[in-house]
């Protein structure tokens, strides 16, 4: 079995089976943070790892058009199954992580989006993919990527056997990290979390 199907199917396991993570929706907390940020009602917006979909039926709200990419569709619940989704991944395999972001990837929206909208996604990979991932997204948004990422270890990773947070480093490690990559407009330290903001050079 491939790496990529090996986390497919143990994500797919927390959706069926851990009813707190499906309500554990970063996407969902953090959409009102983000329209403060950019204030771009009728700008496209891929949720890059968008889970069961509630920030993006938030982002809806709030005037964005919206798509969805995750690692399996086994968490969307049903309003969200009505915005465009793509089955991807940017877990573990580099070759999948070159295209994930890929311009011609985003045919929902015709080409590039305005923003890429990721959340609790990054310390889901091993370092050596994070900032690859961040590249990726910026190169297929328009006008900036929007980040939120947890700085410690997950409650979850017993029900699949291991860890799922597999970077688990401190806000002054992503913020270094993402200002050697891009241009970082927004870099807000919550202590057990961080909200980014960063767009290309």
């Amino acid at each position: 079995m491939s790496i990529q199907a090996v986390e497919r199917d143990a994500y797919a396991e927390l959706w069926s089976s851990v009813s707190a993570y499906k309500r554990n929706s970063p996407g969902e907390q953090y959409a009102k943070t983000f329209h403060a940020i950019v204030n771009d009602p009728g700008a496209t917006v891929l949720d890059a790892g968008c889970g069961e979909g509630r920030g993006m039926v938030a982002l809806d709200k709030l005037g964005y058009v919206v798509a969805g990419l995750d690692l399996t569709d086994a968490g969307l619940s049903a309003e969200a199954k009505a915005f465009p989704f793509m089955q991807e991944t940017i877990w573990n395999d580099l070759n999948r992580v070159r295209q994930l972001f890929h311009s011609t990837r985003t045919h929902v929206f015709g080409g590039k989006v305005d923003y890429v909208y990721c959340c609790d996604v990054l310390e889901h990979l091993p370092t050596q993919f994070t900032m690859l991932a961040v590249e990726k997204m910026i190169r297929v948004s328009k006008k900036g990527v929007f980040l939120s990422i947890f700085f410690i270890q997950d409650g979850y990773g017993p029900w699949v056997g291991r860890h799922l947070h597999q970077t688990v480093q401190p806000f002054t490690w992503w913020r270094d990290a993402l200002r050697e990559l891009c241009d970082v407009v927004e870099a807000r330290d919550c202590h057990e979390f961080g909200i980014f903001y960063v767009r290309a050079r």
